[in-house]
């Protein structure tokens, strides 16, 4: 029960620094840098480290929020 709260509330946290950073309030900060690897030094950092975590972290974050579109970032 407790991991599945320290799940969802680093879930909000991912989620909450996107829309920070400019991104959709639909989707985490993986699946962003999974559409668009390259875009930045920051974005490229981070997909290696969560890459290195996870296999193909970046990738299948960015396959199950297929639905969120480029048009619904700020930035």
């Amino acid at each position: 029960m407790i991991k599945k709260y320290i799940f969802n509330v680093l879930m909000a946290l991912d989620i909450l620094l996107n829309a920070i950073a400019g991104g959709s309030y639909r989707e985490p900060i993986s699946s962003r840098i999974g559409k668009n690897p390259k875009c930045s030094f920051l974005a490229e950092f981070l997909h290696k480290i969560l890459n290195w975590l996870e296999n193909n972290h970046c990738e299948d974050s960015a396959k199950r929020y297929s639905d969120v579109k480029k048009e619904d970032n700020v930035f």
